[in-house]
């Protein structure tokens, strides 16, 4: 009865067939950017759909699926039900800002939120690049997964900023207004002073990117929660960090300059060492760093 779809009757269905989509174009509601240049190859299994192929453009960005779509029908058609996604996605390239502004809200500003209805199984990505605000990351892979509204990624590797970085991270949407934010990374030989230019000098102007240089490797614990506009709550933020910064360099530091009465000011507007170690704790707004010695040039 087609006034009267259950779950059921996709189950107990046989549904079989194949099909093709070539240079395709759509639109969806709400959404600004439209979607480009669609090719799949594709085939019909009970209530699943096996993509051996779906790539589309939207914007700057692109996109290949392979993989299934499960219970595809009832997904489409009943309400409270949900789609499973497996397989592999990749990407040449991914620019998060342009999808992310062609959302439209009911405000101007971009609103975070995971879908309920889908959950996604050891989805492998790969992208080529990757941008979002000022940071860019290439040759990214990663297993992605996603189960009531909590998107979480393990084994993570990217270039960036000339170094590598390995981790995990999760994020937790289930409440309406913010999402809690959990990761794990490993940094190796990141240029500390394009770490800071990426990531906006971490919201604040006491030490800046123009102060430093260095190579950066750090094992980093973050937690945090992120506000719906993508802002993230700095009275939240937790995070330990054991660092390394080889051959760096503090450059027109003031803080260091106000000690001008004891050392020579050319000493003290730029500083040089070989090799700075320490663990780093935050919380509260608070940055807390153990005393250590620093073998410099001043």
């Amino acid at each position: 009865d087609m006034n009267k779809l259950s779950t059921a009757d996709f189950l107990n269905s046989n549904l079989t067939g194949s099909g093709s989509v070539q240079q395709a174009g759509m639109g969806l509601k709400n959404y600004t950017l439209p979607i480009k240049n669609i090719q799949s190859v594709f085939e019909f299994n009970g209530n699943d759909l096996t993509l051996q192929k779906l790539s589309f453009q939207a914007g700057r960005s692109d996109f290949n699926l392979r993989g299934s779509l499960g219970n595809l029908l009832s997904w489409i058609f009943i309400k409270n039900e949900t789609l499973s996604i497996t397989g592999t996605l990749s990407s040449q390239r991914f620019d998060w800002d342009e999808l992310s502004e062609a959302q439209q809200g009911t405000s101007d500003e971009y609103q975070f939120s995971l879908p309920a209805d889908i959950s996604i199984n050891n989805l492998q990505i790969r992208t080529t690049h990757f941008t979002f605000g000022k940071f860019t990351g290439n040759n990214i892979t990663g297993i992605v997964q996603l189960r009531d509204k909590v998107l979480s990624a393990g084994n993570i590797a990217m270039l960036t900023c000339q170094g590598k970085v390995t981790g995990q991270f999760s994020v937790n949407a289930k409440a309406e207004k913010y999402s809690l934010l959990q990761a794990k990374a490993r940094l190796e030989k990141v240029n500390v002073k394009m770490l800071f230019t990426q990531f906006g000098n971490f919201g604040q102007n006491d030490l800046k990117d123009e102060n430093l240089e260095g190579l950066v490797t750090s094992d980093v614990v973050f937690a945090g929660t992120m506000l719906s506009n993508l802002h993230i709550d700095l009275n939240s933020i937790k995070t330990h960090a054991d660092i390394r910064i080889d051959n760096g360099r503090l450059v027109n530091y003031s803080p260091m300059q106000s000690l001008s009465s004891y050392l020579k000011m050319e000493d003290l507007s730029d500083i040089r060492f070989a090799t700075l170690s320490n663990q780093i704790d935050i919380a509260n707004q608070v940055i807390y760093i153990p005393a250590m010695e620093i073998k410099s040039s001043a």
